[in-house]
């Protein structure tokens, strides 16, 4: 998988990633049968199986011993895998991975979906006990912007807090390509979302 795989202590907020010992990753730690693997069962090894998350261990959860798993790497800003699982990337990966759409979200903010006078609860929105994530600061609207998480220089992609809606799009936009050839011709393809 090369050097775009694995964890980038220095970009990664989530301290079990930061904590992590390796950049292998598999479900060799997974000592029961998953869901997924069940639904490998089920179907006689036909379904084709993906787990896809923002984080490994959400992706690899979910795809388990049989499936295949591809996470959001914030030092690629790809989605990625391991040699447990693939070599080489299939097509659909590399497809996705070159479209850069991560880094399309640089500029842009998280806004309110309506005017906030339409919200019930729109004079709570600033509570002490809320955190206050880094450069998004506790209410709306919540930048994508660079400058608000250190400066110039700082990809879009690694500005992302894995709480957000940017991450659900980019993790849905990769699994409308996991489409392999053989489960276009019908057979079951499970795909798995985790967020």
């Amino acid at each position: 998988m090369g050097s775009l795989g694995g964890v980038d202590k220095k970009t990664e907020i989530d301290p079990t990633q930061a904590a992590a010992r390796s950049d292998g990753r598999s479900p060799r730690a997974i000592l029961i049968s998953t869901f997924s693997d069940e639904q490998a069962v089920h179907t006689a090894g036909r379904a084709k199986i993906f787990g896809v998350s923002v984080k490994d261990r959400g992706a690899i959860s979910m795809a388990g011993h049989v499936g295949k798993a591809f996470w959001f790497s914030k030092k690629a800003g790809e989605f990625v895998s391991s040699t447990y699982y693939y070599e080489q990337y299939p097509d659909w990966v590399t497809d996705w991975n070159a479209k850069r759409l991560a880094d399309s979200y640089e500029g842009k903010s998280w806004e309110l979906l309506q005017d906030r006078s339409k919200y019930g609860y729109r004079d709570t929105d600033d509570r002490p006990y809320e955190t206050a994530l880094p450069g998004y600061g506790r209410v709306f609207p919540h930048p994508f912007d660079k400058r608000s998480f250190g400066g110039a220089g700082v990809p879009a992609h690694q500005i992302s807090s894995l709480a957000h809606p940017v991450d659900i799009a980019v993790t849905l936009s990769v699994c409308v390509g996991a489409k392999p050839p053989s489960a276009a011709a019908g057979e079951p393809l499970l795909e798995v979302l985790n967020q």
